[in-house]
């Protein structure tokens, strides 16, 4: 951990931040990182200032559900001519250490909103009476696998954008799970059916942004699904505009039962991957079958229900 400045703020993990198998969605992980960000600022009576983020990092080590609380830690990594590091440690209420995220800040120019060099000040208030750490090193991106991706097209709309009036950080995250639940549906795979045994829960997910996605925009996802062991699955996806990468993505996942416990992968979702990569667009999970009332077994557990009344 950094000798300099360290902040520590905590959040209750809310009904609507899990999903559909009663864990916290990955793409909250960054909500709460942007948030503490913004906390340990206003704390240090610095900003507000206009910052982009160009790369997350995130390392889920437990399944975290609803009404849990986690403290998080955050400090400062490293500093460039105009670029912060922020690191990131997630507690639960038993002292577990649940989590962990790296993130690669940019500031911005007020008025030009184009990158600028760090004002004198902010080597004191996050790293007081020493020089900053030097940028860490990040994980050179891997190749694409030279099989057929899955090709889906998505809109951006306006939830999910943010004051900047793009899309925000975290919810690639969302779009990006989103186009994957699309895929395994489109090949047959049954929510209902893998909620009954349990869900993927993301162990890491490393997303680089590299240009920005605005209302209307119409983007390509391309996704590559494999299994990686009887335990493990590997996605890598990119976004395009026509041409241009917007932004891309490498993430692990792993199999946990209902008690966020580590299991083999079931043969339905193992089948859904192997199976040939086919058009897709999100909205299908729109086109609703039939509805059932149903509270995944997660839930169940955490509010002590044995059934749905």
């Amino acid at each position: 951990m950094s000798a300099g400045r360290v902040f520590t703020t905590d959040f209750a993990v809310r009904y609507d931040e899990c999903d559909a198998a009663g864990w916290l969605r990955p793409s909250v992980y960054l909500c709460y990182t942007q948030e503490a960000a913004t906390r340990d600022a206003r704390d240090a009576g610095w900003g507000p200032h206009p910052w982009v983020i160009r790369r997350s990092r995130l390392f889920v080590h437990q399944a975290v559900g609803y009404a849990e609380r986690l403290a998080v830690k955050t400090w400062g990594r490293g500093l460039g001519r105009s670029t912060a590091q922020r690191a990131y440690e997630f507690s639960d209420e038993r002292g577990r250490l649940v989590a962990e995220a790296h993130s690669l800040w940019v500031y911005l120019d007020e008025t030009t909103l184009r990158p600028s060099r760090l004002p004198a000040d902010f080597n004191e208030i996050w790293f007081p009476g020493r020089e900053p750490l030097a940028p860490s090193d990040l994980p050179d991106w891997p190749t694409n696998p030279a099989t057929t991706p899955h090709s889906s097209t998505v809109s951006i709309g306006y939830s999910l954008l943010d004051g900047q009036q793009h899309l925000n950080n975290a919810r690639y995250l969302d779009l990006l799970d989103d186009v994957t639940w699309a895929i395994l549906s489109a090949q047959g795979l049954e929510l209902e059916q893998a909620s009954a045994q349990g869900g993927l829960l993301a162990t890491s997910y490393d997303v680089e942004y590299l240009n920005t996605a605005c209302l209307g925009d119409e983007l390509t996802v391309n996704s590559w699904l494999s299994s990686t062991s009887v335990n493990y699955l590997d996605r890598q996806q990119e976004i395009r505009r026509d041409e241009q990468l917007v932004a891309r993505s490498h993430s692990n996942w792993r199999w946990v039962n209902p008690l966020g416990e580590a299991r083999a992968v079931p043969e339905t979702v193992l089948s859904a991957l192997a199976a040939a990569p086919l058009p897709v667009t999100p909205t299908a999970l729109g086109e609703r079958k039939k509805c059932l009332a149903h509270i995944s077994p997660a839930f169940n557990t955490i509010l002590g229900q044995n059934r749905v009344q």
